[in-house]
């Protein structure tokens, strides 16, 4: 036999065919036509309802003590996440989700379709950028006879970051390295590097970053100091050498805070 069909009415809900059926009974030739009516139900998938109505089961929040969240933060924080779940939906993790965002600049915030990914995020986003993780729930209903709780996980970042300068007692010091709750720090004067618990930092203040460091004129130097020149105001300073070292550039690299000044490990 031979089929053709014939769209008579088309439209979102609905369509008639018209079907028309060609063949042989007994070498006669029969045509037979018939309507008929295709009603069109739109249905999607349980994540992608999910998705368009916002849900989610876990919030991640990342804030900072004391200060608000530098640009580049916010930014490496965001490619992160975005890359992470990425990477989970390639893999055929298609209930993963972020239902949402928010970037400010006194933090990042994430809603997202699952809490034990959630968990695992916050926790790596805490060994590149340390500080400390905080847990709240919420009810949030049943389901599959199983009551349902909103996880929030608040990582408030420490109020200095990576290459900061502090100071204690007349000590400087800079900061080489930030793991979770471990801060490298390297004592400018010595050039020695030292782990402190974060705990035993509340007596260090915070001076500054990188508007501390600049590069002077290499002049002179012999095995225990260094002569350098501000190309500014062409004042000469000779600099006790932290440790037995031979410069061989033009420039030399500094930290300098009101009238100390340090040559910057090199090491870093």
């Amino acid at each position: 036999p031979e089929i053709k069909t014939h769209i008579i009415d088309d439209n979102q809900y609905k369509k008639q065919l018209e079907v028309k059926i060609t063949g042989l009974i007994s070498n006669l030739k029969i045509i037979e036509k018939k309507v008929i009516q295709i009603n069109i139900k739109k249905e999607i998938c349980d994540t992608c309802s999910k998705q368009f109505g916002g849900y989610h089961e876990a919030i991640i929040q990342i804030r900072a003590d004391k200060r608000n969240l530098k640009l580049e933060e916010i930014e490496g924080i965001y490619t992160f996440v975005m890359d992470y779940i990425k990477n989970l939906q390639n893999k055929g993790n298609k209930k993963i989700f972020i239902a949402d965002f928010e970037k400010k600049e006194s933090g990042i915030t994430f809603f997202l379709s699952d809490n034990s990914i959630s968990l695992s995020i916050i926790k790596k986003i805490q060994e590149i950028y340390a500080g400390d993780i905080k847990r709240s729930s919420k009810n949030i209903g049943m389901k599959d006879s199983k009551q349902i709780y909103r996880m929030t996980y608040l990582l408030r970042l420490y109020p200095f970051t990576e290459g900061e300068i502090l100071s204690n007692k007349e000590k400087y010091f800079y900061i080489k390295k930030i793991s979770k709750n471990k801060i490298h720090l390297v004592n400018l004067v010595q050039w020695t590097e030292n782990i402190f618990d974060v705990k035993e930092l509340h007596n260090f203040v915070i001076k500054g970053g990188n508007e501390f460091v600049k590069n002077m004129i290499f002049v002179s130097q012999t095995n225990d100091e260094v002569q350098i020149m501000d190309q500014n105001n062409y004042n000469i300073h000779v600099i006790k050498k932290p440790k037995k070292i031979l410069f061989d550039n033009d420039m030399i690299k500094i930290i300098q805070i009101q009238d100390k000044i340090f040559l910057f490990p090199i090491s870093l």
